[in-house]
């Protein structure tokens, strides 16, 4: 009989759904220090789902997963119609996809694409498809009048990208896939030579769009311990200092996961190139602009759809709509379409948000580095900084409050009085998500 150790014995597995796309890169990472991370006897798994859809909602709902990586709108669509199981920890992908075009073209030449022919890779209506497509609309291109697209797997894009003679003028492509393209091109001496042409996500905003996300499936005792090691090992992953080692473990991840071999450069390269963006944010901390986005797809899931298990991680940039926007502004953003709301007040209220967006973040931060202070002081018993940091709190409250007053002003006068009256009883009528915008 073999003697077991007590680490052995007592150690726990923790399953997360892995699918061989760029937001998976973190988790070879958690894998590999799972010691350094994770409580001590804990394992990660990482349980293969294919890439459909269909794999994917099984495995959720049949709970065959832990934690899942998933596209945040798809996750929160499924929450919506009766996945309640499913709690949105955070966000961690703000970007990773770039169009790529001929060597001939231009980078940044929108008006080559009208009459040219574009494929999409992993498909249509994915992530990357849907994202380019808006970077097209806001560079003045009409995807559906202007050019020829057309869906396909990474490995067709580079089999068409490879051919002489019906090579595409551009392709949209995910990080690492990109990054794989490119090395396979100059490696193998394609006919047709391809340069990044543009990046999807900053090219509809320079702050990143929310893109994968961390999902908690079901019940789990350890989430704060596993949502803790998950932040972790997204900073680890994007920390320059460490980008060999990393693209070494994830070379090494993808090789044992999901039986796909390719050389460490291609993994160093979509670290390196700034492609993909990756800073993991609490959900609960940006249920705003989550909120803003879903309303825009249609999609309106009850707020127990946000985990907040763990604390609110202050954002270290202005990539989200405050949560002290006032509510008019964000409401109308989200639910303008639905509420049939006029191009007038549309109009006004993006502006709104692109005047305050910035001071607001800049107070929403200042506001929650005093309260993790007043706590820090508390607990070390040094109330005279307490009282210090109190008092500067009740200032960047004030101020912040005085900001929305403004806001709520400008609303008055420049959306349609009609529209405001609509605003207000839907506000009556959606109570509790529409408290998710916060302010007044």
């Amino acid at each position: 009989m073999l003697a077991v150790g007590a680490s052995a014995a007592f150690a726990k597995d923790v399953v997360f759904m892995a699918r061989p796309n760029g937001q998976t890169l973190p988790l070879f990472v958690l894998q590999a220090k799972a010691a350094e991370f994770l409580p001590e006897g804990m394992n990660v798994v990482l349980k293969p789902v294919p890439r459909t859809k269909e794999a994917v909602v099984k495995a959720l709902k049949t709970k065959e997963v832990d934690y899942a990586n998933v596209f945040h709108a798809m996750g929160a669509t499924l929450h919506e119609k009766g996945m309640t199981h499913l709690k949105l920890a955070g966000v961690h992908v703000w970007g990773g996809m770039g169009i790529l075009s001929k060597d001939s073209i231009k980078p940044g030449d929108w008006q080559a694409l009208k009459g040219a022919t574009m494929l999409v890779a992993p498909g249509i209506k994915t992530p990357p498809h849907k994202i380019s497509m808006m970077a097209l609309m806001i560079n003045g291109i009409n995807p559906k009048a202007d050019l020829m697209i057309a869906g396909a797997t990474p490995h067709q894009a580079f089999d068409q990208m490879a051919s002489a003679d019906n090579a595409p003028d551009f392709v949209v492509m995910p990080e690492p896939q990109l990054s794989h393209g490119l090395i396979k091109m100059k490696k193998q001496g394609w006919k047709t030579q391809y340069h990044l042409f543009a990046d999807s996500g900053k090219a509809v905003t320079d702050f990143g769009v929310p893109l994968g996300s961390l999902w908690i499936v079901g019940d789990q005792p350890d989430a704060k311990a596993v949502v803790a090691a998950f932040d972790k090992a997204v900073d680890y992953t994007f920390d320059p200092a460490n980008r060999e080692e990393v693209a070494k473990i994830i070379a090494k991840g993808f090789n044992e996961t999901f039986d796909k071999s390719a050389p460490v450069k291609v993994f160093s390269d979509a670290l390196g190139r700034g492609l993909l963006k990756m800073n993991y944010k609490s959900a609960a901390g940006i249920e705003a602009a989550l909120r803003i986005f879903w309303g825009n797809a249609g999609i309106n899931p009850s707020r127990d759809v946000i985990w907040h298990g763990n604390d609110f991680k202050v954002p270290d940039k202005a990539v989200l709509v405050s949560e002290m926007l006032p509510r008019h502004v964000g409401s109308a953003i989200a639910h303008g379409k639905e509420l049939g709301l006029s191009k007038k007040t549309m109009m006004a209220a993006l502006r709104i948000r692109k005047d305050v967006h910035a001071v607001m973040i800049e107070h929403l931060t200042k506001v929650r580095n005093l309260e993790a202070k007043i706590f820090d002081a508390y607990v070390a018993n040094d109330f005279d900084a307490v009282r210090e940091n109190l008092k500067a709190l009740a200032d960047a409250r004030l101020t912040a409050s005085m900001l929305q007053i403004e806001c709520i002003e400008r609303t008055m006068k420049e959306y349609d009085p009609a529209d405001l009256a609509k605003l207000r009883q839907f506000h009556i009528d959606n109570e509790k998500v529409i408290a998710a915008f916060g302010g007044l």
